[in-house]
């Protein structure tokens, strides 16, 4: 069974940006970049479950207008060995509503995040 998440995918400069700043991190470090397409913001994780009921929660989301962040913060995970970007919204309710909506609708076909 795969493991599941529901993710926000920076904007190709975004995503430029993050990476250049986590390639210099590697290199200081001897650890490891993810590649620059593999970066993006989770927004609920929901661990190994299956992907038929899970990619329906996406029929009933809309585009979103784009949401701002600032990555100012890096932060480590010892338990995850990662070390990642963090964001703070810069409208916290636009991205809790959709992190929300995610959830609920995963509640509401049985599968919990």
């Amino acid at each position: 069974m795969p493991r599941l998440f529901f993710a926000l995918l920076p904007s190709p400069q975004s995503r430029d940006a993050l990476y250049a700043l986590a390639a210099e991190l590697a290199r200081c470090t001897g650890a490891r970049a993810e590649p620059a397409p593999d970066l993006h913001l989770t927004l609920c994780f929901l661990g190994p479950a299956p992907a038929e009921p899970a990619l329906r929660v996406l029929d009933g989301f809309s585009p979103r207008p784009e949401l701002a962040l600032d990555m100012g913060a890096v932060d480590h995970w010892p338990n995850a060995r990662v070390l990642c970007a963090t964001a703070v919204p810069q409208d916290v309710n636009s991205i809790a509503t959709v992190a929300d909506g995610i959830r609920m609708a995963l509640n509401g076909i049985g599968l919990a995040a």
